[in-house]
């Protein structure tokens, strides 16, 4: 009887480690690509309003975040990870109708 239940012990806890084993690293890949995904549709978003900015003729080619910021094109532009205010300075370039952030 002994014998039998310590077999089920270590069939039950081999199948749990197995299922962590799979687990665990799945979710930290989904949780690291949430993360990059996030930041960048931010990113993007910014780097849109930029080009929108540039093409409306209300920018030049250096646009700032204060530049955004004043004629009204985004609010402030936060980190989603960290939460914290890009400083206004921060800069887009625009070279063939390629946005690139310098921050």
């Amino acid at each position: 009887m002994v014998k039998k239940f310590s077999n089920r012990i270590w069939v039950l806890g081999t199948m749990v480690l197995l299922l962590l084993i799979i687990a665990i690293p799945s979710i930290i890949k989904v949780y690291n690509k949430h993360r990059v995904l996030l930041y960048n549709s931010v990113i993007d978003n910014a780097k849109y309003q930029a080009l929108k900015c540039y093409h409306e003729d209300n920018c030049g080619e250096e646009i700032t975040l204060k530049e955004l910021y004043d004629l009204k094109y985004m609010d402030k532009l936060v980190n989603p990870l960290t939460k914290e205010i890009y400083d206004e300075n921060t800069t887009f370039t625009i070279k063939n109708n390629k946005v690139s952030f310098n921050g």
